[in-house]
């Protein structure tokens, strides 16, 4: 069962990799091999957190948008973060809440940028 907060209105495709942009997303990945993948979703406000992302990183995108973590989604397919932790690449899977873009932003951007800066700076 699907949370309530939940409303799909996509096709998730026939099978793995149906769709063009999920072929050209596997394809990036599968070429650049980051050491993390943010794959952001919305309406959950929450963090699901694959196997091998590191606890700080994880504690400070968590305590910047003020959003809680977790690691299991009953009833929450997700193919794309399976295939990652398949493959041992760690991720992220960042569900905002539904709002406009100004709000958004003003949330979820400063985590980002942080965790960004410091992977640069590493």
């Amino acid at each position: 069962r699907s949370p309530e907060n939940r409303t799909n209105r996509s096709s998730p495709g026939t099978e793995p990799c149906s769709e063009p942009e999920t072929r050209a997303l596997v394809a990036l990945v599968e070429r650049l091999r980051p050491p993390l993948v943010i794959d952001l979703h919305t309406p959950l406000e929450l963090l699901l957190v694959r196997r091998g992302v590191h606890p700080t990183t994880l504690e400070k995108l968590s305590a910047a948008a003020g959003i809680r973590a977790v690691d299991e989604l009953p009833g929450c397919p997700g193919a794309f973060d399976d295939w990652l932790e398949e493959i041992g690449i760690p991720a992220i899977v960042y569900e905002t809440e539904q709002a406009g873009l100004p709000a958004l932003c003003e949330r979820h951007l400063p985590g980002l940028q942080a965790l960004l800066r410091e992977a640069i700076t590493v």
